[in-house]
């Protein structure tokens, strides 16, 4: 059986599931197929966002919501990740620290 789904990986307009091959015209907006089992089964939306990496804006992806890190302007330790910032949030770039976290 083949069905439909908003493919996951990126920023899509598309929405729909359901079963059978996508929607004529769909397939620019983000609609991809496929046969397996439960195979289109919902997802949450990943988006596209930008956060700043040191000076530079870095291109970000997420399927949990758009978050970006930093330090306080003030943060006087010496971890370089925390200091340049970017994208996701301290948990998942394994920062432990608290100490001159925003």
């Amino acid at each position: 059986t083949k069905c439909h789904s908003p493919d996951n990986t990126k920023d899509v307009e598309f929405e729909g599931y359901g079963c059978g091959p996508c929607p004529n015209g769909t397939a620019d907006t983000g609609c991809v197929e496929c046969t397996e089992d439960d195979c289109n089964t919902w997802t949450a939306k990943t988006v596209a966002y930008h956060c700043h990496e040191g000076d530079a804006k870095a291109n970000c992806t997420s399927n949990s919501g758009m978050n970006c890190f930093s330090a306080r302007s003030n943060y006087t330790g010496n971890d370089e990740k925390l200091k340049s910032g970017g994208c996701g949030t301290f948990v998942e770039n394994k920062l432990n620290t608290t100490e001159g976290l925003d």
